[in-house]
Parts: structure tokens; C-alpha cells; sequence
């Protein structure tokens, strides 16, 4: 019985061992992917970033433009 219990405790380590090793795996490749996602994250942020930039750039000569059309307007009405 002595020898059963040991060799029950012993194939419980080893699969433990194996437990560990697959979760400290597991652990690493969801870290690497946590850092990847983070790494895509901040490159979509850089993109949004210079999208909104050429936006408000578009918004300031739509602007003017507008300004340009009602001075003309307002300059042919009075002339």
C-alpha cells in the first residue's frame, strides 16, 4: 500500500510539473499577445491621431474657403 501511495504522489508531481509547465506557457504566449495587441493599440492611436489632424487641417480650409465665398458674395451684392 506504502508503495502505491508513493507512486500516486510522485505521477501527481509530474503532472503538476506538466501543469506548470503548459501554464507558465500559456501565461507567455497570452503575454506576448497582451503586447502585441498593445503595441497595434498605440499604432492605431498614432493613426487616428494624423487622421484627425489632416480632419482639422480639411475643417480650416473648408473654413476659409466658405469665408472667401461670403466676402465675394457680400462684395457683389454691395457693388
Amino acid at each position: 500500500m506504502g508503495t502505491g501511495s508513493s507512486g500516486l504522489c510522485v505521477s501527481t508531481k509530474i503532472t503538476n510539473d506538466s501543469d506548470s509547465m503548459e501554464l507558465d506557457l500559456k501565461t507567455r504566449e497570452l503575454e506576448d499577445r497582451a503586447a502585441s495587441l498593445e503595441a497595434q493599440l498605440r499604432e492605431a492611436e498614432d493613426k487616428a491621431d494624423v487622421f484627425k489632424k489632416e480632419a482639422d487641417e480639411k475643417d480650416e480650409k473648408i473654413d476659409a474657403l466658405v469665408r472667401e465665398v461670403h466676402k465675394l458674395k457680400v462684395r457683389d451684392y454691395i457693388g
